[in-house]
């Protein structure tokens, strides 16, 4: 980035021309594509293991139509078997992928299925059910808070559900917005619930808590132009917010050093307290 040390917060979060017209070029992440690519490899893991939980489940047997008597005096048993509920649990042959380097081959890419939709278009992930021909497509994004509503749409939805349609299968939009402050709108909480994933309480405050670490990265390696992504986690044992709610550090005490003496990039969060003390300024004032 450039060394004008005026840029505001937001500036350096998402509006930095030189990550977006320079820095994406090369052949690593960018750093605002590895804060989304943090974000959406959390989602990735989540939406499998929910995935791998309804496939253990036998699969749903049509209504018998025919009125079931029962004797007079007797009870009525009732199932104890649990209901799926929400959109994947209306198959069991679930398959998914998502437009992350961690689910393909160095040679491969990432494609939307062409049996759903032939089209260049293509949304961050996608889950797809060939027997039920149900294919559910997941966009994320993470932009500064009060872009948000502006955000809240995708722009390839109406495309790929029209061309779906034509090919019968029923297509629906998963669109996921994570601020880069952490801050969560309802929509998520919604977007989540569409999927009926377990915990999305718990799953919400997690994309926050990352979403908060990743920025905070990017913010004390603004002036570095040898930022080098790899695949931030979060460690819920950890918390990253003080009890008003604000970022106060990320999980751990320690700092690493990548790169040349004139160039070091800090990978951790144990970073000098004035740069977090500023952080914590410009996360509220901003």
């Amino acid at each position: 980035m450039r060394k004008k040390r005026s840029h505001s917060l937001s500036h350096v979060l998402r509006g930095c021309d030189w990550v977006r017209g320079t820095e994406n070029k090369h052949s690593r992440e960018d750093r605002y594509t590895w804060r989304h690519n943090n974000i959406l490899y959390l989602l990735s893991r989540t939406i499998k293991e929910q995935m791998n939980v309804v496939q253990k489940f036998p699969e749903k047997k049509a209504t018998d139509p025919l009125i079931k008597f029962v004797r007079a005096g007797a009870g009525v048993c009732k199932s104890s078997v649990t209901k799926l509920r929400g959109i994947l649990g209306q198959a069991r042959d679930w398959e998914c992928d998502f437009d992350l380097p961690e689910f393909r081959s160095p040679l491969s890419k990432y494609l939307f299925p062409p049996e759903v939709c032939a089209t260049p278009l293509k949304m961050d992930g996608y889950v797809m059910s060939r027997k039920q021909r149900i294919c559910v497509g997941i966009e994320l994004t993470v932009p500064m808070e009060h872009n948000i509503a502006k955000w809240h749409q995708s722009t390839y939805e109406n495309e790929l559900r029209i061309e779906a349609e034509r090919n019968n299968w029923t297509f629906h939009s998963c669109v996921v917005e994570v601020g880069a402050r952490g801050w969560i709108p309802p929509s998520l909480v919604s977007s989540l619930n569409t999927l009926r994933l377990a915990s999305v309480k718990n799953l919400s405050n997690d994309l926050s808590l990352l979403a908060m670490k990743s920025s905070y990265l990017i913010w004390l390696n603004r002036f570095n132009r040898e930022f080098s992504p790899w695949r931030l986690s979060v460690q819920r044992s950890s918390p990253l917010r003080s009890t008003s709610g604000f970022a106060i550090g990320v999980s751990s005490p320690k700092t690493r050093v990548d790169g040349s003496s004139s160039s070091k990039q800090v990978t951790t969060a144990g970073a000098q307290s004035q740069s977090r003390s500023k952080w914590m300024r410009l996360h509220i004032t901003a």
